[in-house]
This record gives C-alpha cells, sequence and structure tokens, in this order.
C-alpha cells in the first residue's frame, strides 16, 4: 500500500503575475511577496492510497478540507473579488470564522533531523509552528516525518504558503527558500503541470519538482563562482505559479 498526498488551498487574494519576474530569483520572491501579503483560508489535502489487497488494484481517495481562520491575522490584505468568487462557489466565510483553527498562529514542535532522516542537520532543531496540537498541526508533521510526497497543479505558491503558515518565516534569499523546502518536504513535491506540459507519459517520479529548482540553484552558485555576473536560472516558460487560482478564475468569470 503506497500512500500519496494531493494538496489544494484558497487564498485571501493573489497578485497578477508582474513584468519584471524573468528568473527563478524574481519568480520566488514574488511569490514570496503573496504569501507574507494574503491569508490562507482554507487547506485540503487528499489522501491517495494505492491497495493491491483486492482483486482490483486500484487508488482509494480521501479528501480533508480545513479553515484556517485565526483571532492572530493581521496586517492583511483581503481582495473584494476573490471574496466574492469565494462565496459565489460556496466557500462559507461564516464556517471559516467559526470552525477555523483560532490558534493556527500559535505554538512550536521540534523535530528530530536524524530520526526524520538525512535532512543534512544532525541536531534537534525546534521549528517556529503556527498550529496548537491539534488535527492539523499533527497532519502538517506526519509529512515532513514520514516523507509523504506532496501533489499538486500549479503549485509552487501553496508549498509557500503551507511553509510561511505552518513551519516558519520564509527566508529573504532565493536560494534559501528553495534549500528550506526541500529540507523539509524530503517526500518529494510533484507539480502535475510540469508532467502535463513536458508531453511525457511516464512515472511520476519524473515529473519536475521543486527539487529540480533546487539543483538549479545549487549549478548556479557554483558556477557562478568562476563566471563574474553570471543570471540566476531562468524560469521554464516565465509562468506564475497558481495561474489556475482565485484572481485567474475570477478574471474567466
Amino acid at each position: 500500500m503506497r500512500n500519496d498526498n494531493g494538496q489544494f488551498s484558497e487564498f485571501s487574494g493573489i497578485n497578477p503575475k508582474p513584468d519584471s519576474v524573468r528568473t527563478l530569483d524574481d519568480y520566488l520572491l514574488a511569490l514570496k511577496e503573496d504569501v507574507e501579503e494574503y491569508a490562507l483560508l482554507q487547506i485540503g489535502f487528499c489522501l491517495a492510497t494505492y491497495s493491491n489487497s483486492s482483486a482490483e488494484a486500484k487508488w482509494i481517495l480521501h479528501p480533508y478540507n480545513f479553515y484556517t481562520y485565526s483571532s492572530e491575522i493581521y496586517n492583511t490584505i483581503f481582495l473584494n473579488d476573490t471574496l466574492l468568487w469565494l462565496r459565489d462557489n460556496g466557500f462559507s466565510l461564516d464556517r471559516w470564522v467559526d470552525e477555523g483553527c483560532v490558534s493556527l498562529l500559535k505554538g512550536m514542535f521540534r523535530v528530530d533531523f536524524k530520526r526524520l532522516g538525512d535532512m543534512h542537520s544532525d541536531s534537534v532543531s525546534f521549528i517556529t509552528k503556527r498550529t496548537r496540537n491539534n488535527g492539523l498541526h499533527h497532519l502538517i508533521k506526519s509529512i515532513i516525518e514520514y516523507r509523504i510526497p506532496l501533489v499538486f497543479h500549479n503549485g509552487m505558491l501553496d508549498i509557500l504558503h503551507l511553509y510561511d503558515k505552518f513551519i516558519g518565516p520564509l527566508p529573504e534569499n532565493p536560494v534559501e527558500i528553495s534549500r528550506e523546502i526541500t529540507r523539509f518536504f524530503v517526500g518529494g513535491i510533484f507539480d502535475t503541470k510540469e508532467h502535463l506540459t513536458s508531453n511525457v507519459i511516464h512515472k511520476l517520479e519524473q515529473v519536475s519538482s521543486l527539487r529540480n529548482k533546487n539543483n538549479q540553484y545549487a549549478r548556479y552558485e557554483s558556477n557562478s563562482e568562476a563566471v563574474t555576473g553570471q543570471s540566476p536560472p531562468g524560469i521554464p516558460g516565465q509562468g506564475r505559479a497558481r495561474e489556475n487560482t482565485l484572481m485567474s478564475r475570477t478574471r474567466e468569470k
């Protein structure tokens, strides 16, 4: 039996892609700005379990949604168009307030990197995390601890929100952002949009992921030591993550 996890989110807004985005550095910093400006209103996980115990092997899907309201949300932008789109598509702002994890921004848990696996540290790290001892807390911790693969569609923004809201503030440096994401989510981060646009129909492990982005940075850093003024790796297609999220879906209406 194999477990994978699909993840989806709703935000209080998303910025249009700036024309200045030309490199991977620009890309990550633009997404970081989104993450810091907008709230994560809901987070959903779909646990995919592959079972071959019966006569017919099959994938079994278990979807779960969590409202992530917090009384400690502050300095956050709520876009009118986004809230209207959410309401018109069944998102309950009343349930968001009433059922949300009101202590989302509090608490700490510790991760023993030696116990969780080779995450390039031999010490016990105390991670500033923003949830209490609740189901959502345990879910995020289990994803990290058991190296559960994460599967998104055009989901770079989702994973950065996940890090920022449940682990700690994103680093200021784009290289460190990439390193931190791949350091925590050791099970792998796979983007089905990369899979679809690559015209390759093979194993999921061949899909481009943040791990590939991290390797790009590693090559850029090592090469830049010898080549003065070298540009960082570019963004394939210069696409912006979450093009299919709230604002774009609003524009399509």
